[in-house]
């Protein structure tokens, strides 16, 4: 058979009011069990500032941690949610495997300086990736899903409305 056709990969997209859900179907073609990793990354860009103040939160075993944003950190396991937050503008994203998984952040830097006269790489963005240790057995098919959310700070109004009485 054709190597190329033993393993399919389908996505499928539901939006809600707050987020978008994202099902992935991994169906294994072949006569034999397929092992490997199942990697899905998602890059976060918040806008610049000079004082950044990103808050990223991981849940780990029903446990709460905050690596710092501009480290790498890796969690081979066990990791239900990711929150990233900027403090500034009060929006986060929050990822949520529907089934524990490992995860990897990176943070993405630029080459070019954060000021003229300084010599400090800005970031650019986070890169968040997901992931399994999978085994789809032969002729069968399975099934991940992550949800992000998006949270925007609510708009006060400015001016009052004023009643007619």
């Amino acid at each position: 058979s054709n190597k190329k056709d033993q393993l399919a990969l389908t996505k499928k997209y539901a939006f809600t009011e707050n987020g978008i859900l994202v099902q992935y179907i991994l169906q294994n073609n072949s006569d034999k069990d397929i092992k490997g990793f199942f990697a899905v990354e998602n890059n976060f860009s918040i806008p610049f500032t000079h004082k950044k103040n990103i808050i990223i939160e991981v849940l780990v075993d029903k446990k709460r941690c905050c690596p710092s944003y501009n480290e790498k950190y890796i969690e081979k396991e066990h990791v239900s949610l990711l929150q990233i937050t900027d403090a500034n503008a009060k929006n986060s994203f929050v990822l949520e495997p529907n089934e524990n998984a490992g995860l990897f952040l990176e943070p993405l830097f630029s080459a070019r300086p954060l000021i003229d006269s300084e010599d400090i790489p800005r970031l650019e963005a986070n890169s968040a990736v997901f992931f399994w240790d999978i085994t789809i057995p032969a002729a069968k098919e399975i099934e991940k899903n992550i949800y992000l959310g998006i949270n925007t700070a609510k708009k006060k109004p400015v001016a009052k409305k004023t009643r007619k009485q």
